[in-house]
């Protein structure tokens, strides 16, 4: 992902995100790493198909005119729980918390509601 300030072509901001190979989640969050505004409202709205395997890293780069990188979140995701039919019921997100996941660093545990 990257954010470029379309008068001037400069880069405000740019992401980098790997995924577990291992890990195919069922269904799982949507990530945005750009959804700085309203991140708690994003999942409840269908963006199509989500990612297909399990986030394992997500480092966002915010910038200053002239392309000069200002700071960086970088956070990791491990120890993943899963439930017998594939989704994700908890995961470890360590590091930095990221503007665009409603939560804080630390462990994320989510549940599911079939209607």
């Amino acid at each position: 992902m990257a954010a470029v300030n379309l008068p001037g072509g400069d880069l405000e901001m740019d992401a980098d995100i790997t995924y577990f190979t291992n890990l195919v989640p069922r269904r799982s969050i949507y990530i945005f790493p750009d959804e700085r505004f309203y991140p708690e409202f994003s999942q409840f709205f269908n963006f199509g198909t989500k990612n297909f395997n399990a986030v394992r890293n997500m480092e966002v780069r915010n910038y200053n005119p002239g392309n000069v990188v200002r700071d960086s979140l970088v956070s990791t995701f491990s120890n993943y729980i899963m439930s017998r039919d594939g989704y994700v019921l908890s995961t470890q997100m360590g590091g930095d918390d990221q503007p665009s996941i409603p939560a804080l660093a630390g462990k994320l545990s989510f549940s599911y509601h079939c209607r």
